[in-house]
């Protein structure tokens, strides 16, 4: 409970002077100073009325008592209170405090006595609001009877002072509305500030919401609150159970013994589920390129606005986003795509994956492998050597390897003076890890005194190379014999 300083009033006034002799220096009470009365013996006074007391009370100020107090004096007895009653801008109202026992005003010359009226709960018979005591219709009247029937007495009123009792009334918490964080599929978490109690500690704070993009939602409404003794100060819930990919209208509220506040609305959406997405094989592999095929399956509830492959070199391990990648973007709903994959090294194994991303996050296929191709040897051939009857000596020379070792190397040929022979006619070769350079293989089983096509040629991973064709004429037998003579 608070109380005022004790105020004197603003006003002070004789009234009703026809019903008894006025008061006088009446407006030394103003000051705290003294006013008198000459009252006759056998009547009352007239009116001393106060008021304009000029007070001003906190918001919210609930009237608990009003106490009145006053030195009283009488030059030589016999007076007593006949009115002590309030007034409100409507008029006197409540109690007449009056103590009339008679003689209660102290004679002189033994000095004034103060007296109280009311109290710290003493509301005088009627009720009061902050409004009627600020204002200046309020005050107090106070009226003096003289018990003698004959003799007149001076009645001395000294320092008229109100003060008033009050207390502060709770009102309803001031509330404020955060966004919304840890937004999910299905949960959010409401956040949320009591700034102000309102007086009296909230009991239950919480979160109120509904789905839509408008209008405020209430604790008619879907809720989640805690219940304890909270002041002032930030808290947050998790809203559980929610719709995935939808909008709600969110907002704080707490409630003390006076009622319930909210802080604003504000808007939140949860997140639909990433899209879920397959890796098939990739195809169209080439020396430095390869077409990466995937499949949105299932869009998670939004479609997704980027789809591609993830891809990094070698035969273990998950590639991502953070690694090499190719994408388009777009607004992409369920269904098979593809896409080159430029700028990659020949012969070179990679892992590939197949990726979408939709507002929910990003889904990765199965993770696959393959593998670039090598291009393809660069051979040359040379003029045949040893040739003699049904045998030769083929030679070439790989110049470069494509990329990839060669495994077999060789020379094709067939009989005849044009065309190119290849692998499906005649070969000797050798098989093994070949890299450039020059290399022979005895040609065996031609036909004496015939000619031959032949060429160099190598394997590798790429396929098969050729070098130019050479023209080969084989020997007959006697061309290579020498006579053996013995003497004898």
């Amino acid at each position: 409970m608070s109380v005022t300083a004790y105020t004197h009033p603003g006003t002070a006034a004789s009234v009703d002077t026809s019903t008894g002799p006025a008061w006088t220096n009446i407006t030394n009470l103003q000051s705290g100073g003294e006013a008198r009365n000459e009252v006759d013996g056998g009547v009352k006074s007239d009116t001393c009325k106060c008021s304009n007391f000029g007070f001003s009370l906190p918001a919210n100020a609930v009237i608990d008592g009003i106490e009145m107090t006053m030195e009283t004096e009488s030059s030589g007895g016999y007076l007593e209170d006949a009115t002590i009653q309030l007034s409100k801008s409507s008029g006197y109202v409540g109690d007449n405090k009056a103590q009339d026992y008679g003689d209660d005003w102290v004679p002189a010359p033994y000095g004034g006595q103060e007296e109280v009226y009311g109290g710290s709960t003493d509301l005088w018979g009627t009720t009061w609001t902050k409004a009627e005591v600020e204002n200046s219709g309020f005050g107090v009247r106070v009226i003096v009877n003289n018990i003698s029937s004959i003799i007149m007495h001076t009645a001395l009123l000294d320092d008229l002072e109100i003060r008033i009792y009050y207390h502060i009334a709770a009102t309803a918490p001031t509330v404020t509305t955060q966004a919304v964080s840890s937004v999910a599929t299905t949960s959010v978490t409401g956040n949320g500030n009591i700034t102000a109690t309102g007086g009296a500690n909230p009991t239950v704070r919480g979160f109120c919401y509904k789905e839509g993009t408008s209008g405020d939602p209430t604790t008619a409404d879907d809720e989640v609150h805690d219940t304890g003794d909270y002041g002032t100060g930030a808290f947050s819930k998790s809203i559980p159970s929610l719709t995935k990919n939808t909008g709600y209208r969110v907002r704080a509220y707490a409630t003390n013994s006076t009622g319930t506040s909210y802080g604003v609305t504000v808007q939140a959406t949860t997140l639909s589920d990433p899209p879920t997405v397959t890796t098939q094989a990739v195809t169209n592999v080439a020396e430095t390129t390869a077409t990466g095929n995937g499949n949105i399956t299932a869009t998670g509830g939004v479609n997704a606005t980027r789809r591609g492959f993830c891809y990094k070199v070698g035969t273990s391990g998950d590639p991502t986003t953070g690694d090499n990648e190719v994408h388009d973007t777009g607004d992409y709903g369920t269904g098979s795509f593809s896409k080159s994959i430029p700028g990659l090294s020949n012969y070179t194994s990679y892992r590939v994956r197949a990726y979408a991303i939709n507002s929910a996050g990003t889904s990765y296929g199965a993770t696959v492998q393959t593998k670039t191709l090598t291009a393809i040897p660069t051979v040359t051939t040379q003029a045949l050597t040893n040739v003699k009857n049904t045998n030769a000596t083929g030679n070439g020379n790989i110049t470069a390897t494509g990329g990839a070792n060669a495994t077999r190397r060789g020379f094709c040929y067939k009989a005849g003076t044009t065309g190119d022979p290849t692998t499906a006619d005649s070969v000797a070769y050798d098989d093994g890890d070949y890299g450039t350079g020059a290399f022979t293989k005895q040609i065996t089983g031609l036909t004496l005194t015939s000619s031959y096509r032949v060429r160099a040629y190598a394997v590798n991973p790429g396929g098969t190379s050729y070098g130019v064709s050479v023209q080969l004429t084989t020997t007959s037998a006697a061309s290579g014999f020498v006579p053996r003579i013995t003497w004898i």
